[in-house]
């Protein structure tokens, strides 16, 4: 039998979990609202070699700069995220509606200028990354009407649950050398990769 303390920890974690998934859903929102109405435009647009490599170097500066100047590491806990705060990471990921921008560099900055630490931010985005994926797939598959082959449904499910252990098993990885190098690593890499793309496909 699970005693008075149990029951207490139990209850604990699932108003975590439930705060965690509230504010996740308020971030989800505005990426969520906004894309419908620009997908056309974002596709006619971004869609080519230069704007992803420009996307890719900007990025970069963002994540150097929301670092830098954000207001990074005051909330440590789900529980501290406020609803404005979620808001704003919710925002900033409208920026990785720009191809190229990374979903993930995009909230995790915002996460920083919001007041999120670097742990809390990455983990934030990575749970927000969850409806946001589904929906825009399911959103894609909505506007082809569900045309797709059996051969097909079998590469994407193979695909999302490759994925989907894949972010589990290196999550930890993750979290642990973030709080200890930060953002620098990835964004030099952004920057490098943006420069190949522009120099030998861009021109």
């Amino acid at each position: 039998r699970q005693g008075p303390g149990g029951n207490a920890a139990a209850s604990g974690e699932a108003a975590r979990v439930f705060q965690l998934w509230k504010k996740i859903i308020i971030a989800f929102i505005p990426a969520a609202a906004i894309g419908v109405f620009i997908e056309d435009i974002l596709e006619k647009y971004l869609f080519n070699t230069l704007s992803v490599s420009v996307a890719l170097i900007a990025g970069a500066f963002l994540m150097l700069y929301a670092e830098k100047r954000g207001k990074g590491g005051k909330t440590e806990t789900v529980s501290g995220i406020s609803v404005k705060q979620a808001l704003a990471v919710g925002f900033f990921q409208c920026l990785s509606m720009w191809p190229g921008m990374s979903r993930s560099a995009s909230t995790i900055a915002g996460g920083l200028f919001a007041g999120l630490s670097r742990t809390m931010a990455a983990e934030f985005s990575f749970f927000l990354g969850v409806p946001t994926i589904i929906s825009a797939s399911l959103y894609k598959l909505c506007k082809t009407g569900f045309v797709i082959s059996s051969g097909q449904w079998a590469v994407l499910a193979t695909g999302t649950a490759v994925s989907f252990v894949t972010a589990l098993l290196v999550i930890g990885f993750f979290m642990d050398y973030l709080k200890k190098k930060g953002l620098l690593p990835f964004a030099v890499y952004r920057i490098v990769l943006g420069a190949v793309i522009l120099l030998f496909f861009g021109f």
